[in-house]
């Protein structure tokens, strides 16, 4: 589990801006259309969703014969309200070897409809003001690491999106950091660029690349007891990387519209989601689409043979990792 998150994001979570997705699926070459899938609840899927999507729950997504009507052979762009769940989804669904892609802030990119989008970032209702550190924050350890949820991704994904993806509020971190009590406050990781974690972070917030942040050297640093929460500039990144520490045994929270919710001040947020900039007024469908398959999985899976895949034995058991103080 650790190898595939490793393998993943070191070449950079995968995201997909709207105007990208429009342009391919109208080049006039269908063969090349990905496989679009919504996250949206049933009754927003039926206000109207992106012509081909197919409506999946979160929850039940990593079931083996949901993931059978994936097909392996195309792309696939995975599409909720403004990119949180998506993110999470994508980073597991590549992991499992398919190639994914999170739709860069969700249906608040792709209609300016807000009987279609449902929700989007508001400055106005998300933004707080609170405090900001300029210090930086070395990170501890060598710590162990947790047991992964299962003993393959697919088993790992199912067990924790089962349960829905895992975001916390700024009002709530902000709570948690000054409700006086040390012991039960989270260990903040930031995934920004080393420049703009200096600018201003999270008080306490460790410096991490997403890109290096799955090694086992890197993964040691993070304590296990402890619930770790996750910071990018809008929440799109680190969504995808929650999705990982969570199979892998931590309990991770992605912070709900990033550094863009923790402050206004434009010289630390950096980046945020901006609906003159960000919003388009693409066509939308209503009719639902239904999925395909059984096809066969692009992993193996300990145990028995399920639709769609190739019986592999159970790997051998081995020593929890452990790096050595």
């Amino acid at each position: 589990v650790a190898g595939a998150a490793e393998a993943y994001f070191s070449g950079g979570p995968r995201t997909l801006e709207a105007t990208a997705l429009f342009e391919n699926l109208n080049d006039g070459d269908a063969e090349n259309n990905p496989y679009v899938i919504s996250l949206h609840s049933a009754e927003d899927y039926a206000r109207g969703h992106i012509p081909g999507a197919v409506n999946m729950s979160v929850k039940e997504l990593f079931g083996l014969d949901n993931l059978a009507t994936i097909p392996p052979d195309r792309d696939v762009v995975v599409v909720c309200y403004t990119g949180q769940t998506a993110g999470q989804a994508t980073a597991a669904l590549n992991m499992l070897g398919y190639e994914a892609y999170s739709l860069l802030y969700g249906m608040s990119s792709w209609t300016d409809d807000p009987g279609v989008y449902v929700k989007r970032f508001d400055p106005e209702k998300h933004t707080n003001d609170y405090i900001i550190d300029t210090e930086a924050h070395a990170p501890g350890g060598p710590y162990e690491l947790p047991s992964p949820l299962a003993v393959d991704v697919a088993g790992a994904a199912e067990a924790y999106f089962s349960a829905g993806p895992r975001t916390l509020e700024a009002t709530a971190l902000f709570e948690n950091l000054n409700d006086g009590d040390a012991e039960n406050d989270p260990y903040i990781i930031s995934l920004h660029p080393a420049e703009d974690y200096a600018k201003g972070h999270i008080p306490g917030a460790v410096n991490m690349n997403v890109k290096e942040m799955f090694t086992l050297d890197n993964l040691a640093t993070i304590p296990s007891d402890r619930d770790v929460v996750v910071v990018c500039y809008t929440g799109q990144t680190a969504a995808q990387a929650v999705a990982a520490l969570n199979v892998l045994g931590y309990d991770a929270y992605s912070l709900l519209y990033g550094m863009s919710s923790w402050t206004s001040d434009p010289e630390i947020y950096v980046k945020r989601f901006d609906p003159e900039k960000h919003t388009n007024d693409f066509r939308v469908e209503t009719a639902a689409n239904e999925p395909g398959g059984p096809y066969k999985l692009p992993f193996t899976v300990a145990g028995a043979a399920e639709p769609g895949v190739e019986p592999t034995p159970p790997p051998a058991a081995e020593a929890p990792a452990i790096l050595a103080p």
